[in-house]
């Protein structure tokens, strides 16, 4: 089956240290996309426009619920939410990496 190509379409990542990728990769600098924990009494919508804000400061125009899943159901009750944003504003200066 071919590739699907989307030439329009970017997805942001960030760069972060993370301690314990000092055993496992060649340096603990590594790509992630935005995320974050869900604060007392906010929403998911609130929590994305605020992570993207916070890592990466982007303002996200519109925000859409795309999916959700159970990271590993028989041990863990952690759920991740997947969402997608359109139009993002973001400086010329933005740390984040573009990518096509």
């Amino acid at each position: 089956m071919p590739a699907l190509f989307y030439p329009m379409i970017k997805v942001v990542l960030v760069e972060q240290v993370r301690i314990p990728a000092m055993d496992t990769s060649e340096t603990p600098w590594l790509l992630e996309v935005i995320a974050g924990m869900v604060e007392q009494n906010e929403n998911l919508e609130r929590l994305v426009r605020r992570e993207a804000k916070e890592e990466a400061d982007i303002t996200i125009q519109h925000c859409y619920y795309a999916l959700s899943y159970l990271t590993s159901p028989p041990g863990v009750q952690l759920s991740v939410f997947m969402f997608i944003s359109v139009k993002l504003m973001h400086p010329l200066s933005n740390p984040a990496v573009y990518m096509d």
